[in-house]
């Protein structure tokens, strides 16, 4: 796994966890982008192709938030995640899209 991606100006750090990752005082979450501290935090245990997926959906929620696109709150992870999800499958799909 990456472990420092770059989104514009910033870069997050790309961390492993064994912790819980606990957002509004739910913890069963599997991913989570804090951007104060630059950092997209990835639960362990998971298949490296989850873990990658997981990846991608925090950094849709990094270009959201560094192109200042909003959402209504009921949109955005369904958003992120449809967006998160088909560009994984494209760039697994097509390896020599990018060089």
């Amino acid at each position: 796994m990456i472990e420092k991606v770059r989104v514009g100006c910033f870069i997050y750090d790309v961390n492993i966890t064994d912790d819980p990752i606990i957002v509004e005082n739910k913890s069963d979450y599997t991913g989570l982008i804090d951007y104060h501290r630059n950092i997209i935090s990835i639960k362990s245990g998971l298949s490296k192709d989850n873990q990658e997926e997981i990846l991608f959906h925090e950094l849709m929620h990094a270009i959201k938030s560094y192109f200042e696109i909003s959402f209504t709150q009921d949109d955005e992870e369904k958003i992120i995640d449809c967006f998160a999800k088909g560009i994984y499958q494209i760039l697994k799909d097509n390896k020599d899209l990018i060089d």
